[in-house]
Protein backbone atom coordinates (compact mmCIF):
# COMPACT_ATOMS: atom_id res chain seq x y z
CA UNK A 1 0.00 0.00 0.00
CA UNK A 2 1.76 3.87 -1.03
CA UNK A 3 0.21 6.76 -1.13
CA UNK A 4 2.08 10.20 -1.47
CA UNK A 5 3.52 12.67 1.53
CA UNK A 6 2.61 15.96 2.13
CA UNK A 7 2.64 18.23 -0.98
CA UNK A 8 5.58 20.74 -1.16
CA UNK A 9 3.50 24.10 -2.95
CA UNK A 10 6.11 26.21 -5.27
CA UNK A 11 8.28 23.39 -5.72
CA UNK A 12 9.90 21.22 -7.97
CA UNK A 13 11.75 18.30 -8.53
CA UNK A 14 14.80 19.10 -10.92
CA UNK A 15 16.88 16.35 -13.44
CA UNK A 16 14.54 13.57 -12.72
CA UNK A 17 11.84 13.55 -14.94
CA UNK A 18 10.49 10.73 -16.71
CA UNK A 19 7.42 11.50 -18.44
CA UNK A 20 5.60 14.66 -19.07
CA UNK A 21 1.91 15.11 -19.84
CA UNK A 22 -1.30 16.97 -19.76
CA UNK A 23 -4.07 15.95 -17.13
CA UNK A 24 -7.41 17.04 -17.73
CA UNK A 25 -8.37 15.65 -14.19
CA UNK A 26 -6.27 17.68 -12.08
CA UNK A 27 -3.91 16.58 -9.63
CA UNK A 28 -5.53 13.63 -8.49
CA UNK A 29 -5.23 12.27 -12.39
CA UNK A 30 -1.43 12.86 -12.17
CA UNK A 31 -1.09 11.04 -8.72
CA UNK A 32 -2.83 8.27 -10.11
CA UNK A 33 -0.31 8.24 -13.21
CA UNK A 34 2.30 8.29 -10.92
CA UNK A 35 0.84 5.44 -8.66
CA UNK A 36 -0.13 3.26 -11.80
CA UNK A 37 3.79 3.36 -12.51
CA UNK A 38 6.16 1.31 -11.01
CA UNK A 39 9.38 3.61 -12.03
CA UNK A 40 7.66 6.74 -10.71
CA UNK A 41 8.75 7.82 -7.37
CA UNK A 42 7.47 11.56 -7.26
CA UNK A 43 5.61 13.97 -9.39
CA UNK A 44 5.45 17.43 -10.20
CA UNK A 45 2.11 18.97 -11.15
CA UNK A 46 0.94 22.83 -12.21
CA UNK A 47 -2.29 24.16 -12.44
CA UNK A 48 -3.34 25.92 -15.92
CA UNK A 49 -5.84 28.52 -16.28
CA UNK A 50 -7.35 25.94 -19.07
CA UNK A 51 -9.06 22.49 -18.04
CA UNK A 52 -5.44 20.89 -17.99
CA UNK A 53 -2.68 20.92 -15.99
CA UNK A 54 1.10 19.70 -16.70
CA UNK A 55 2.24 16.59 -15.11
CA UNK A 56 5.95 15.13 -14.90
CA UNK A 57 6.25 12.12 -13.24
CA UNK A 58 9.80 12.01 -11.88
CA UNK A 59 11.72 8.17 -11.90
CA UNK A 60 14.14 6.56 -9.36
CA UNK A 61 17.18 6.87 -11.47
CA UNK A 62 18.54 9.54 -13.73
CA UNK A 63 20.58 12.93 -13.54
CA UNK A 64 21.17 14.98 -10.02
CA UNK A 65 18.16 15.51 -7.93
CA UNK A 66 17.66 18.83 -7.16
CA UNK A 67 14.16 20.26 -5.39
CA UNK A 68 13.80 24.36 -6.56
CA UNK A 69 11.53 26.83 -5.96
CA UNK A 70 8.56 27.46 -8.86
CA UNK A 71 5.65 29.19 -8.65
CA UNK A 72 2.40 27.51 -9.23
CA UNK A 73 3.74 23.64 -8.80
CA UNK A 74 3.33 21.21 -6.59
CA UNK A 75 5.93 18.54 -5.71
CA UNK A 76 4.52 15.03 -3.98
CA UNK A 77 6.82 12.50 -3.08
CA UNK A 78 5.57 8.86 -2.92
CA UNK A 79 5.67 7.13 0.28
CA UNK A 80 7.23 3.61 0.81
CA UNK A 81 5.70 1.42 3.01
CA UNK A 82 8.62 0.27 5.42
CA UNK A 83 9.36 -3.44 5.68
CA UNK A 84 11.22 -3.10 8.81
CA UNK A 85 11.97 -0.98 11.85
CA UNK A 86 15.42 -0.16 9.86
CA UNK A 87 13.30 1.18 7.26
CA UNK A 88 11.22 3.08 10.00
CA UNK A 89 13.77 4.96 11.36
CA UNK A 90 15.29 6.04 7.42
CA UNK A 91 11.76 7.16 6.74
CA UNK A 92 11.64 9.67 9.76
CA UNK A 93 13.33 12.67 10.50
CA UNK A 94 13.26 12.68 13.98
CA UNK A 95 13.36 8.74 14.69
CA UNK A 96 11.90 7.82 18.39
CA UNK A 97 10.45 4.87 19.52
CA UNK A 98 7.11 4.03 19.13
CA UNK A 99 4.50 1.69 17.26
CA UNK A 100 5.08 1.58 13.67
CA UNK A 101 2.88 -0.02 11.05
CA UNK A 102 5.16 -2.55 8.51
CA UNK A 103 4.98 -4.64 5.76
CA UNK A 104 5.47 -8.34 6.01
CA UNK A 105 6.78 -10.93 3.15
CA UNK A 106 3.23 -11.25 1.76
CA UNK A 107 2.64 -7.29 1.21
CA UNK A 108 0.17 -7.33 4.19
CA UNK A 109 0.26 -4.96 7.44
CA UNK A 110 0.84 -5.26 11.06
CA UNK A 111 2.14 -3.59 13.55
CA UNK A 112 5.05 -3.69 15.70
CA UNK A 113 7.11 -1.21 18.45
CA UNK A 114 10.17 -0.21 16.98
CA UNK A 115 13.34 0.73 19.57
CA UNK A 116 15.36 3.20 18.77
CA UNK A 117 16.31 4.70 21.85
CA UNK A 118 17.58 2.24 24.19
CA UNK A 119 21.24 1.63 22.09
CA UNK A 120 21.50 4.60 20.04
CA UNK A 121 22.49 3.98 16.50
CA UNK A 122 20.35 0.44 16.42
CA UNK A 123 16.77 -0.37 15.49
CA UNK A 124 14.70 -3.10 17.04
CA UNK A 125 11.95 -4.81 16.65
CA UNK A 126 10.22 -6.38 19.72
CA UNK A 127 8.51 -9.73 18.30
CA UNK A 128 8.19 -11.53 22.36
CA UNK A 129 7.38 -10.42 25.95
CA UNK A 130 6.51 -11.95 28.77
CA UNK A 131 6.17 -11.16 32.67
CA UNK A 132 5.97 -13.53 35.65
CA UNK A 133 2.05 -13.28 35.77
CA UNK A 134 2.25 -14.86 32.43
CA UNK A 135 5.25 -17.98 33.09
CA UNK A 136 4.15 -20.95 31.97
CA UNK A 137 1.72 -20.34 29.09
CA UNK A 138 2.32 -22.29 25.59
CA UNK A 139 4.07 -19.00 24.08
CA UNK A 140 6.63 -18.81 26.70
CA UNK A 141 7.51 -22.61 26.29
CA UNK A 142 7.43 -23.56 23.27
CA UNK A 143 10.77 -23.48 20.83
CA UNK A 144 10.97 -20.38 18.77
CA UNK A 145 11.34 -22.45 15.76
CA UNK A 146 7.77 -23.23 15.93
CA UNK A 147 4.77 -20.86 15.25
CA UNK A 148 3.29 -20.45 18.94
CA UNK A 149 1.90 -16.47 18.42
CA UNK A 150 0.50 -14.37 21.26
CA UNK A 151 -1.89 -11.30 20.63
CA UNK A 152 0.79 -10.46 17.47
CA UNK A 153 -1.70 -7.70 16.20
CA UNK A 154 -1.21 -5.87 20.19
CA UNK A 155 2.12 -5.82 21.07
CA UNK A 156 2.96 -5.46 24.48
CA UNK A 157 4.94 -6.05 27.19
CA UNK A 158 3.22 -8.55 29.30
CA UNK A 159 2.52 -11.32 26.80
CA UNK A 160 3.34 -10.95 23.06
CA UNK A 161 4.58 -13.12 20.31
CA UNK A 162 5.04 -12.64 16.75
CA UNK A 163 4.05 -15.35 14.38
CA UNK A 164 7.28 -17.30 13.12
CA UNK A 165 7.02 -16.06 9.23
CA UNK A 166 6.69 -12.61 10.21
CA UNK A 167 10.03 -13.17 12.88
CA UNK A 168 11.62 -15.04 10.30
CA UNK A 169 10.88 -12.22 7.34
CA UNK A 170 12.59 -10.05 10.32
CA UNK A 171 15.27 -12.00 10.84
CA UNK A 172 16.00 -11.22 6.50
CA UNK A 173 16.32 -7.80 7.44
CA UNK A 174 18.33 -8.57 10.03
CA UNK A 175 21.96 -8.57 11.28
CA UNK A 176 21.29 -9.16 15.25
CA UNK A 177 19.03 -10.55 18.04
CA UNK A 178 19.23 -9.73 21.75
CA UNK A 179 17.13 -10.59 25.04
CA UNK A 180 17.01 -7.81 27.63
CA UNK A 181 14.98 -8.37 30.94
CA UNK A 182 13.06 -5.44 33.39
CA UNK A 183 13.16 -3.51 30.23
CA UNK A 184 12.40 -0.18 30.17
CA UNK A 185 11.85 1.56 26.86
CA UNK A 186 12.28 5.24 28.48
CA UNK A 187 15.64 4.81 29.18
CA UNK A 188 18.85 3.48 27.90
CA UNK A 189 20.52 -0.49 28.36
CA UNK A 190 22.18 -0.79 31.03
CA UNK A 191 23.30 -4.77 29.67
CA UNK A 192 22.78 -6.17 32.72
CA UNK A 193 20.88 -9.56 32.27
CA UNK A 194 21.57 -8.94 28.59
CA UNK A 195 22.75 -10.95 25.46
CA UNK A 196 23.21 -9.79 22.06
CA UNK A 197 24.25 -11.95 18.83
CA UNK A 198 24.81 -12.23 15.46
CA UNK A 199 22.52 -14.26 13.30
CA UNK A 200 25.09 -15.52 11.32
CA UNK A 201 26.70 -16.98 14.01
CA UNK A 202 23.65 -18.01 16.56
CA UNK A 203 20.53 -18.08 14.96
CA UNK A 204 17.53 -18.96 17.31
CA UNK A 205 14.77 -19.53 14.85
CA UNK A 206 16.35 -22.50 13.53
CA UNK A 207 18.54 -23.63 16.65
CA UNK A 208 18.04 -27.06 18.29
CA UNK A 209 20.72 -28.37 20.85
CA UNK A 210 21.07 -29.77 24.46
CA UNK A 211 23.50 -27.75 26.06
CA UNK A 212 26.05 -26.38 23.44
CA UNK A 213 28.18 -23.82 22.97
CA UNK A 214 27.14 -21.07 21.17
CA UNK A 215 28.55 -18.01 20.37
CA UNK A 216 27.53 -14.44 21.46
CA UNK A 217 28.81 -11.15 20.82
CA UNK A 218 27.93 -10.16 24.69
CA UNK A 219 26.10 -11.84 27.43
CA UNK A 220 25.73 -10.71 31.20
CA UNK A 221 24.30 -12.19 34.06
CA UNK A 222 23.70 -10.74 37.48
CA UNK A 223 26.76 -8.99 36.70
CA UNK A 224 29.24 -11.30 35.32
CA UNK A 225 29.65 -10.52 31.58
CA UNK A 226 31.94 -11.64 28.55
CA UNK A 227 32.25 -10.32 25.06
CA UNK A 228 32.95 -12.40 22.01
CA UNK A 229 32.36 -15.52 23.47
CA UNK A 230 30.75 -18.98 23.80
CA UNK A 231 28.19 -19.60 26.19
CA UNK A 232 25.63 -22.77 26.89
CA UNK A 233 22.23 -23.16 25.29
CA UNK A 234 19.57 -25.66 25.34
CA UNK A 235 16.45 -25.73 22.45
CA UNK A 236 14.51 -28.28 21.70
CA UNK A 237 10.44 -29.20 20.54
CA UNK A 238 8.86 -27.78 22.89
CA UNK A 239 11.24 -26.42 25.03
CA UNK A 240 12.11 -22.70 24.46
CA UNK A 241 15.44 -21.36 23.98
CA UNK A 242 17.23 -20.67 27.61
CA UNK A 243 20.75 -20.26 29.24
CA UNK A 244 21.97 -21.93 32.42
CA UNK A 245 23.67 -19.73 34.31
CA UNK A 246 25.39 -22.55 36.65
CA UNK A 247 27.32 -24.50 34.03
CA UNK A 248 31.24 -23.78 33.29
CA UNK A 249 31.50 -26.15 30.02
CA UNK A 250 31.68 -22.49 27.83
CA UNK A 251 33.57 -19.57 27.44
CA UNK A 252 30.90 -17.67 29.69
CA UNK A 253 31.30 -20.20 32.41
CA UNK A 254 29.22 -20.10 36.13
CA UNK A 255 27.95 -16.73 36.81
CA UNK A 256 28.09 -15.75 40.74
CA UNK A 257 25.43 -16.22 42.17
CA UNK A 258 23.54 -18.10 40.07
CA UNK A 259 20.98 -21.28 41.80
CA UNK A 260 21.76 -25.06 41.23
CA UNK A 261 20.86 -26.43 44.40
CA UNK A 262 18.35 -29.14 46.21
CA UNK A 263 17.16 -29.81 42.55
CA UNK A 264 16.41 -26.43 41.37
CA UNK A 265 18.64 -24.93 38.37
CA UNK A 266 18.57 -21.07 37.52
CA UNK A 267 17.34 -20.52 33.54
CA UNK A 268 18.00 -17.10 32.14
CA UNK A 269 16.51 -15.61 29.38
CA UNK A 270 13.35 -17.80 28.92
CA UNK A 271 11.35 -20.69 30.40
CA UNK A 272 11.13 -19.19 33.23
CA UNK A 273 9.59 -21.78 36.15
CA UNK A 274 9.03 -20.14 39.24
CA UNK A 275 8.39 -16.44 40.25
CA UNK A 276 11.35 -16.41 43.10
CA UNK A 277 13.55 -15.94 39.56
CA UNK A 278 15.70 -12.41 40.08
CA UNK A 279 14.65 -11.75 35.90
CA UNK A 280 11.42 -9.81 36.03
CA UNK A 281 11.10 -9.47 32.32
CA UNK A 282 11.99 -11.36 29.26
CA UNK A 283 12.23 -9.34 25.75
CA UNK A 284 13.10 -11.09 22.64
CA UNK A 285 14.08 -8.34 20.05
CA UNK A 286 15.83 -8.42 16.67
CA UNK A 287 17.64 -5.62 15.45
CA UNK A 288 17.53 -4.20 12.02
CA UNK A 289 21.67 -3.16 11.57
CA UNK A 290 23.18 -0.06 12.61
CA UNK A 291 21.58 2.89 10.92
CA UNK A 292 22.62 6.94 11.10
CA UNK A 293 20.10 9.58 9.70
CA UNK A 294 21.88 10.97 7.29
CA UNK A 295 19.95 9.95 4.57
CA UNK A 296 17.00 10.34 5.95
CA UNK A 297 14.11 11.53 3.28
CA UNK A 298 12.91 15.24 4.01
CA UNK A 299 9.51 14.10 4.83
CA UNK A 300 8.20 12.05 7.80
CA UNK A 301 6.71 8.96 7.40
CA UNK A 302 3.28 8.23 8.55
CA UNK A 303 1.42 5.27 10.32
CA UNK A 304 -2.05 5.07 8.31
CA UNK A 305 -3.88 4.91 11.62
CA UNK A 306 -1.76 7.85 13.15
CA UNK A 307 -4.02 10.36 13.66
CA UNK A 308 -4.46 12.53 10.31
CA UNK A 309 -1.99 15.50 9.17
CA UNK A 310 -4.14 18.77 8.94
CA UNK A 311 -4.43 19.97 5.64
CA UNK A 312 -1.89 22.27 4.73
CA UNK A 313 -3.61 26.41 4.16
CA UNK A 314 -2.12 28.38 1.73
CA UNK A 315 -0.98 31.39 3.44
CA UNK A 316 -3.23 34.51 3.17
CA UNK A 317 -6.48 32.20 2.03
CA UNK A 318 -9.22 32.76 4.58
CA UNK A 319 -11.54 29.48 5.37
CA UNK A 320 -13.91 28.03 2.59
CA UNK A 321 -16.37 26.50 2.72
CA UNK A 322 -18.61 23.67 0.26
CA UNK A 323 -21.99 24.51 0.39
CA UNK A 324 -23.90 22.50 -2.47
CA UNK A 325 -22.91 19.19 -3.92
CA UNK A 326 -24.57 17.34 -7.10
CA UNK A 327 -23.31 14.60 -9.30
CA UNK A 328 -21.59 17.13 -11.67
CA UNK A 329 -20.19 20.05 -9.50
CA UNK A 330 -19.28 21.37 -6.34
CA UNK A 331 -19.46 24.56 -5.22
CA UNK A 332 -17.50 26.29 -2.48
CA UNK A 333 -17.39 29.80 -1.37
CA UNK A 334 -14.45 32.04 0.23
CA UNK A 335 -16.09 34.96 1.70
CA UNK A 336 -18.46 36.49 -1.04
CA UNK A 337 -16.30 34.44 -3.87
CA UNK A 338 -17.70 31.51 -4.98
CA UNK A 339 -16.35 28.78 -7.43
CA UNK A 340 -17.73 25.76 -9.20
CA UNK A 341 -15.50 22.76 -9.98
CA UNK A 342 -16.81 20.10 -11.58
CA UNK A 343 -17.08 16.38 -10.14
CA UNK A 344 -14.97 14.83 -13.14
CA UNK A 345 -11.92 16.77 -13.00
CA UNK A 346 -11.60 16.51 -8.68
CA UNK A 347 -12.38 12.55 -9.71
CA UNK A 348 -15.38 13.29 -6.81
CA UNK A 349 -17.61 10.47 -7.91
CA UNK A 350 -17.35 7.33 -5.88
CA UNK A 351 -17.11 5.27 -9.07
CA UNK A 352 -13.70 6.85 -9.93
CA UNK A 353 -12.11 7.36 -6.71
CA UNK A 354 -13.32 3.57 -5.57
CA UNK A 355 -11.01 2.28 -9.13
CA UNK A 356 -8.51 4.42 -8.03
CA UNK A 357 -8.54 2.82 -4.48
CA UNK A 358 -8.47 -0.86 -6.45
CA UNK A 359 -6.02 -0.63 -8.63
CA UNK A 360 -3.57 0.85 -6.25
CA UNK A 361 -4.99 -2.35 -4.10
CA UNK A 362 -4.01 -4.70 -7.22
CA UNK A 363 -0.55 -3.66 -7.33
CA UNK A 364 0.41 -3.98 -4.07
CA UNK A 365 -1.29 -7.12 -3.11
CA UNK A 366 -1.32 -10.83 -4.19
CA UNK A 367 -4.93 -11.53 -2.75
CA UNK A 368 -8.00 -11.22 -5.77
CA UNK A 369 -10.01 -8.47 -5.12
CA UNK A 370 -12.98 -11.31 -4.64
CA UNK A 371 -11.08 -12.72 -1.42
CA UNK A 372 -12.96 -11.39 1.57
CA UNK A 373 -9.43 -10.64 3.40
CA UNK A 374 -9.03 -8.20 0.49
CA UNK A 375 -11.62 -6.06 1.91
CA UNK A 376 -11.56 -6.65 5.04
CA UNK A 377 -8.15 -5.83 5.73
CA UNK A 378 -6.40 -4.68 2.86
CA UNK A 379 -9.19 -2.57 1.50
CA UNK A 380 -10.29 -0.75 4.34
CA UNK A 381 -6.81 0.38 5.54
CA UNK A 382 -6.19 1.96 1.95
CA UNK A 383 -9.56 3.11 1.75
CA UNK A 384 -8.92 5.03 5.03
CA UNK A 385 -5.59 6.53 3.87
CA UNK A 386 -6.24 7.40 -0.24
CA UNK A 387 -9.49 9.49 0.91
CA UNK A 388 -7.57 11.20 3.40
CA UNK A 389 -4.72 11.87 0.31
CA UNK A 390 -7.59 12.94 -1.99
CA UNK A 391 -9.00 15.53 0.70
CA UNK A 392 -5.79 16.71 0.80
CA UNK A 393 -5.18 17.22 -2.66
CA UNK A 394 -8.74 18.70 -3.41
CA UNK A 395 -8.46 21.26 -0.43
CA UNK A 396 -5.49 22.45 -2.45
CA UNK A 397 -6.79 22.59 -5.81
CA UNK A 398 -9.99 24.59 -3.77
CA UNK A 399 -7.56 27.04 -2.12
CA UNK A 400 -5.33 27.52 -5.55
CA UNK A 401 -8.65 27.77 -7.69
CA UNK A 402 -10.17 30.51 -5.28
CA UNK A 403 -7.37 32.20 -4.71
CA UNK A 404 -7.02 32.69 -8.64
CA UNK A 405 -10.47 33.84 -9.07
CA UNK A 406 -10.13 36.17 -5.52
CA UNK A 407 -7.19 37.63 -8.01
CA UNK A 408 -8.79 38.15 -10.74
CA UNK A 409 -12.14 39.69 -8.96
CA UNK A 410 -9.71 41.86 -7.38
CA UNK A 411 -8.16 43.08 -10.68
CA UNK A 412 -11.29 43.53 -12.30
CA UNK A 413 -13.09 45.82 -9.46
CA UNK A 414 -9.14 47.75 -9.71
CA UNK A 415 -9.56 47.95 -13.48
CA UNK A 416 -13.12 49.19 -13.28
CA UNK A 417 -12.35 51.86 -10.52
CA UNK A 418 -9.32 53.07 -12.81
CA UNK A 419 -11.82 53.10 -15.54
CA UNK A 420 -13.75 55.19 -13.84
CA UNK A 421 -11.11 57.47 -12.42
CA UNK A 422 -10.62 58.29 -16.20
CA UNK A 423 -14.17 58.52 -17.39
CA UNK A 424 -14.31 61.13 -14.33
CA UNK A 425 -11.46 63.43 -15.51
Amino acid sequence: MESFDSLLYNRVLIGRVIKSLFTRRGIFSCAYRCLSLPSCSSYNYQTLESDYGVCELNGKEGGQETLKERAGFVFARRRKTPRSCKEARELTIKPASAYFCIKDNNGDMFKVYCDFTSEPGWAWTLVMSESLENVGKPFTRQALFTNEPMSPEVPNWEAYRLQLDRMKGLRSESTHWRITCSFDPASLVNYRDYVRAKFKNFDLLTYVGDATCEHVDYINVHGHSCENCTALWYQSTGYILVHRSFDTRCDFGRAPGSIHSNGDSEQNFGRYLKTETLLLKQLSIFDSTVTTTDNSPSQDYTHPDDQTTPSPVTPGLKPFTAFHQDKKNMTFQMGKTKVILRAEELLMTDIISDKLILQTLEADTELPPEDPLYKEEAYKNLKKEAMTGLRKLLRYIVEHKLEEKVKRVNLGKQKEEDDNKEMKQ
